[in-house]
């Protein structure tokens, strides 16, 4: 019985990385975007590498300032403190100084798409740990699938977005890099805000922790995804139709310097 439940668990681990994996997979496998393959695996690395060391990173500072308790959980502040901000931070500082610097980084797409492998990485390591955690792990494997994962699909298109345009607009690289963090940051704390107060408005009303909680939370995180997903659809469909993502990158900069001296 232990066998069991043991396999079942890692069939559900694997699950719960199997969407970003197969995202980034398929990414990949673009024609387009074969020249990248190996810059988007190492940019899904880092994000999977960083997710819990980052997330550790964020518990601390709040651990040491607050007192746990039902006020603070249902904080926006909380929401921010907690997750969206330490996590967006760390999406930023890798795709800037890390994946915007690789080679292979040569047109402002490309400069998108990694982005968005970072932020894939995050997605699949933070599947992995609530799956271990939850005790309705099959759902919140399924849950997290249509939910966490294209919440994290839609703030690593909004950093690759204005980290395209940084790079391909220097003379505002400081306004796109400064939105390049806001927005998902803006949209990752919503996120959790809208997952968190419904999970706990439902254990006010009674609901025992287990599955019918993961109802409630994946409901709640559905809705959220459906509300900011039609952002990230049109600033995807503005991409392909723009010139300036596929114009080259200025021959007279290395990709190192691309980053740290955006004004030439």
């Amino acid at each position: 019985m232990e066998n069991t439940d043991l396999h079942l668990r890692l069939i559900a681990v694997v699950a719960a990385a199997l969407p970003a994996l197969a995202v980034i997979g398929g990414m990949s496998l673009r024609p387009g975007l074969r020249p990248l393959r190996r810059a988007l695996w190492i940019a899904f690395g880092l994000g999977f590498v960083a997710a819990p060391v980052i997330g550790l990173l964020g518990i601390v500072p709040v651990a040491l300032i607050y007192t746990p308790s039902r006020e603070l959980l249902q904080s926006p502040t909380f929401m921010f403190l907690a997750s969206a901000i330490p996590e967006e931070i760390g999406k930023w500082l890798l795709v800037v100084f890390f994946a915007f610097r690789h080679e292979d980084v040569t047109r402002p797409m490309h400069a998108f798409v990694l982005a968005l492998a970072v932020s894939l990485g995050f997605a699949a390591t933070e599947g992995i740990f609530y799956v271990v955690d939850s005790p309705a792990w099959v759902l919140t494997a399924a849950g997290r699938a249509v939910t966490s994962v294209p919440m994290h699909v839609v703030t690593g298109i909004m950093m690759g977005y204005f980290g395209a345009r940084m790079l391909a607009d220097p003379e505002r690289w400081r306004t796109n890099a400064a939105l390049m963090l806001a927005v998902p940051i803006l949209l990752h704390g919503l996120f959790n805000f809208w997952v968190v107060t419904a999970g706990l408005a439902a254990l006010g009303h009674g609901v025992e922790p287990g599955l019918a909680l993961e109802r409630h939370t994946f409901t709640a995180g559905l809705l959220a995804v459906v509300l900011e997903a039609p952002l990230a659809v049109f600033v995807v469909l503005r991409m392909r139709r723009a010139p300036w993502t596929e114009a080259p990158l200025p021959l007279s900069r290395t990709p190192r310097h691309r980053v740290a001296d955006p004004a030439g």
